[in-house]
Formats: C-alpha cells, structure tokens, sequence
C-alpha cells in the first residue's frame, strides 16, 4: 500500500510540474508582477509592505539565470511542489491513507488557484508553502508532544512573513494555539526568544530598503503602508466591483477594508481622534452602509474564490444529512486546530481585504485536506458503494477544475459585466499565462474593449529596468534596479 501510494504522489507532482513547465509565463503579468521584478533586481523590495525574503533570494538566483521572471518563477515553481508534498504528509498526519491522502494531495494540486500563481512572478506560492508546512509540524508538534517540532513550527512561522509578511499575522493564531497544546506553556518564552531574532532578520533589512525605495530613509514606512493599505486611490466604488455608471475620471482615496471604515466612522462620531484624519487622503466620509456593502461584497468574493479554487467543495452538502454526526467526526484538538488555521483569516478577509484569488493559499491546502477527512470519516469505508460514488465525483470535479484551466479562453468584451468576468475568473487560466493576458479591474468601468497595456510585454531585464527608470517614483529612489550581465 505504501509502494502505491508514494507512486501515486510522484504521479501528482511529475503532473504538477509538466503543467508549470507548459505554463510558465515568459512575461510578467500584472502591476504586482514588475514590483516583484524590479525588487530582484537590486531595490530588494516590492511595493508595501516590501517582501524582502522573496526578492532577495529572487536576486540571489538571478545572478545565475540572468533573467529575473524566470528566477522568480523558478522559486514559485520549487514551493509550489514542495507544498503539494507537504499537503500529502499533512493528510498523513490526519490518519488519511492511501487513496483518500492522495484525493485531498490531488485537488490542492490541481487547484487553479495553485497551478496559475505558481507559474507568476508573484510571492503567493511561498505562502501556501509556507503555511502547509507549518501546519504538518504544528499538528505533529501537538501529536508527539514534541519540543524539538515546536522550536521548528516557530523557526517556520517567523521566516514564512520574509516572502509574505501576511504570513506572520494569518498563522499567528496557528502557532499560539500550538505553544498552547504541545508542551507546558513554561516553555513558551523560549519559543518567543527565538521567533524574535528571526523575525528581525528580514523585517529589518526590509524596512530599510522599503524607505531606500521612497527616497527617504527617514520616512515612516507605516505610514506609507497605511495610506497605500488603508486609503487605496480609486476612481469607482469598490463595492460595485468597478461597475459604477458614472465612475470619475480621478482617482480618490477609498476605503479599502470595510473594519477600517467602521473605525474611521466611530473616530468621527466620538471625536477621539484615534485614527488618522481622513481628510488628508482625499477619502470620502465613512458610512457603516458602505462598509456593510463592501464586507458583502468581500463575503461573496470569499465563497466565490473558494468554490473556484477548490470545486470540490460542492460536495460538502453531501453531508448535510449527516450534520448531527459531524461533530464526532473530529478527534480531540482537531476542530481547534483547523479553527485556528482558517477561521481568524477568514473572519479578516470578510471585514478586511480579499483582493486575490491567491489569497487564499494561506490555507488552501488545509481545506483541501478537510474536504477529504470529513467525507471520509462521515462516510465509512463499508458503505461501499456510497464510499466509491463520494470519491468518483471528488477525481471529477477535481478534474473539472483542472479542465478549465487548460481549455477556458479569456476575451475581450465591450460589456463591463462580461469584462468583470474576466476579471475574476476566465484570466486565471493557461491560455491567458501563455498570451500574456491580465485585465486591470480599472479597466471594467471604461469604455470599449479591455485594455492590455504595453508594460505587460515587458520579458527582459533590460527591459524592465528601462520601464522603471521612465516612472517618476525611479528619480527618488536611493538604490537602483541593475541589469544581471
């Protein structure tokens, strides 16, 4: 059975791997992408908050490839199957054997979500490597009682927000539930004094280059990331999706997360003035119905780009007969564990941000997982017929969604809805990665067909250096992009 299995994993990431080597974009795809580009060619930083991690070792490796989209793809690529390696040990680690590890191994393999950022110069496939890992080596670290697995989950835990500071904030509650449940908490300063250190290694050099990048290295790197964060320029209301009929031709400050509004609002209502002014970002007045809609909005964008992600999903309610059993389908812990992982990001992306289909890679392999361990567990192995039809129909629509990656064609519409479409669904797939393809959301409220901009052709890094040094922010900026030679 073993034999099999681990066949059958080589199966899944020689499959993996064929996929991104077809799909490897030859040019950078979207604003992020150049950030990215340019951070690995000397600034060592992206746009806020920085990712210094990432773009330092893409630097490192472009001294070699001497062509800074491959030598980030090329790290994209590498984590993406060691996280698909990951997934299946965690599934392991849940008591999945055999063919139930390799279905939830398969579905977080196949993910559109995974298979298209793996293939872009972006740093979303770090984080979903990053928090599959951590999540084995919490949850054995909680299985063996382990010390040595505990300090490793921390060692993980503060260097995954080098590549994505997100990463810090999203597993935080993870890791707190894991110094908690695996060992005694007198252990838990030694586990801080370690993070500390860690944590420091890249977020200090990161600061410094973020403020090199503005021109200023006194300048307030929050700041920044709160005017860029908080106070997004737009020139349609967010919470139409860019669908506005009278949309403005100068972009303003808007309220780019709906609990930052709430706050904003209650700062005026009591005068405490604990927010900054909103004034000074040209940012309308704060409404609780606008944030009520815009975290509507968010809520649909969540379960839209959960059920795109992951169709398999659309078995879950397979099991609402079942619901009464649900519970004891859990061992002890388990329901903490994944609750810990998921639900914290998930309460922020629906009060917060959930701007990417790739966001959710910070727990995407653990519901692919979950997906599986319920289903197998609410269904037992001697109903056999029943057992088969679940895992038929998971391969099926597992399959489905790999389809449409392969075969979905983007288009250009004149119709904004039709242009929305694009947005946030027929540009993830291979045929667009190939052509290069990428629709700004700004772009769904203009007239006439979607625009590609010119700096999407950009392939070389002669090229992008050229692009960044016509950009205004190039004049300030204290350390230069260099072309590898």
């Amino acid at each position: 059975m073993r034999k099999t299995t681990n066949h059958g994993l080589l199966a899944i990431l020689i499959g993996a791997l064929l996929l991104r080597i077809v799909y490897w974009s030859k040019g950078l795809l979207g604003g992020d992408s150049i950030g990215y580009a340019i951070g690995g060619l000397g600034t060592w930083c992206a746009h806020p908050p920085g990712y210094f991690g990432f773009c330092f070792m893409g630097w490192l490796l472009n001294q070699v490839i001497a062509n800074i989209n491959d030598s980030l793809i090329l790290i994209n690529v590498v984590m993406s199957l060691l996280g698909i390696f990951f997934c299946h040990r965690l599934a392991e680690s849940f008591g999945l054997r055999g063919r139930e590890a390799l279905l939830a191994t398969a579905a977080y393999a196949f993910s559109i979500n995974l298979d298209y950022f793996s293939v872009l110069a972006l740093s979303n496939a770090p984080e979903g490597m990053f928090a599959t890992l951590m999540a084995l080596v919490c949850h054995r670290a909680i299985q063996d009682q382990s010390f040595r697995l505990t300090l490793l989950a921390t060692c993980v835990w503060a260097l995954s927000g080098a590549f994505r500071q997100t990463s810090i904030a999203f597993l935080a509650p993870l890791w707190i539930y894991t110094l908690w449940a695996s060992g005694p908490l007198k252990r838990t300063p030694i586990y801080v004094l370690l993070a500390i250190p860690l944590i420091m290694l890249w977020s200090r050099p990161n600061a410094y280059y973020m403020a090199a990048y503005s021109g200023d290295l006194n300048t307030k790197i929050s700041a920044g990331g709160w005017q860029y964060q908080a106070y997004m320029a737009s020139n349609h209301d967010q919470s139409k999706l860019g669908l506005d009929e009278n949309a403005t031709t100068e972009a303003m400050g808007a309220y780019h997360w709906p609990f930052i509004e709430v706050l904003q609002w209650a700062d005026e209502k009591t005068g405490a003035h604990f927010m900054p002014d909103y004034r000074q970002f040209k940012a309308p007045p704060p409404s609780l119905a606008k944030a009520a809609k815009l975290a509507g909005l968010q809520l649909g964008k969540l379960a839209f780009y959960l059920l795109f992600s992951l169709p398999v999903l659309l078995l879950m309610p397979g099991l609402l007969p079942r619901m009464k059993s649900i519970k004891n389908c859990f061992r002890e812990g388990e329901l903490l564990f994944f609750a810990a992982w998921m639900v914290p990001v998930g309460m922020f992306y629906f009060v917060g941000h959930c701007g990417s289909l790739a966001y959710l890679q910070i727990f995407l392999s653990g519901i692919s997982v979950l997906v599986v361990l319920l289903l197998s567990r609410a269904i037992p192995a001697v109903e056999t017929r029943r057992w088969q039809r679940w895992q038929v129909a998971h391969v099926s629509l597992t399959a489905l969604g790999l389809s449409f990656f392969l075969f979905a064609r983007p288009f250009q519409s004149d119709v904004a809805r039709e242009k929305l479409l694009d947005v946030l669904a027929l540009q993830y797939t291979g045929h667009g990665i190939k052509n290069q393809y990428s629709v700004a959301r700004s772009n769904t409220n203009l007239p006439g067909p979607a625009v590609m901009p010119e700096w999407i052709k950009l392939e070389t890094d002669a090229e992008i250096v050229r692009y960044f040094e016509t950009l205004p922010h190039s004049q300030v900026c204290l350390i230069k992009p260099r072309v590898v030679r």
